[in-house]
């Protein structure tokens, strides 16, 4: 079902017949692509078995749903999911900024093999999108003291983000599920321009988890 195409071509057909006005034909296409979305989200870690056939369609690359989508079942799976990190590590500089969301949240989400991934995740403090910028904070934050060589970058950032002008609004047309998002048509992008105000809280919120001694510092001055 994740895999499959959406529209079918029954889909279409359908569609199209709904455009003439002399039958009314009620018809909602099942998107199947969400159905199996929702279904791996609720199994969680359940669908653990399920790891090696995701990474296979995550790096096949079937669709921009499936991109998406791939990243946030795998972080719902969590520590299990660990044989992807690789994959997802090669996600990072994809160029839709979903993709890259949910494939930062998964990182910390199956929090493993710091090593590799926390050197990855600070170079992601410098995205050029603000949620994306809030994902890394929060991703660090995950990996607690093994992320201490991110405590300079982080406070980097908060010196750069207290500086910017901030503009809220909820970006349209996008499903949010536990911090996931996965866009309807697959191909959205997030408004570049839109400073997210939650990237200073993401980021003294990773202080405190990765250094509260140096957090406190930073909210004496």
């Amino acid at each position: 079902m994740l895999q499959a195409p959406n529209p079918t071509l029954r889909d279409r057909i359908l569609a199209a017949a709904q455009k003439q006005h002399f039958i009314k034909i009620p018809f909602a296409p099942a998107n199947l692509n969400f159905k199996a979305f929702d279904g791996f989200m609720a199994l969680g870690s359940g669908a653990s078995n399920a790891v090696p056939r995701l990474i296979a369609i995550f790096e096949a690359d079937l669709s921009p749903f499936s991109q998406q989508a791939v990243p946030a079942i795998l972080g719902e799976i969590g520590l299990a999911a660990e044989p992807a990190i690789p994959a997802l590590l090669r996600a990072i500089a994809h160029t839709n900024a979903f993709v890259r969301h949910n494939t930062i949240l998964a990182l910390g989400q199956i929090h493993a093999q710091p090593k590799l991934v926390v050197p990855v995740l600070i170079k992601c403090l410098d995205d050029p999108q603000a949620t994306v910028r809030a994902d890394a904070a929060r991703a660090l934050g995950a990996f607690g003291k093994d992320a201490q060589s991110a405590v300079p970058a982080l406070l980097d950032l908060r010196r750069k983000e207290a500086l910017s002008p901030v503009s809220t609004g909820p970006t349209s047309g996008v499903a949010y599920v536990s911090g996931w998002i996965v866009s309807p048509t697959g191909r959205m992008t997030l408004p570049g321009a839109c400073i997210d105000p939650n990237v200073l809280a993401s980021t003294m919120g990773a202080l405190n988890q990765i250094s509260p001694a140096v957090a406190a510092e930073v909210d004496l001055h």
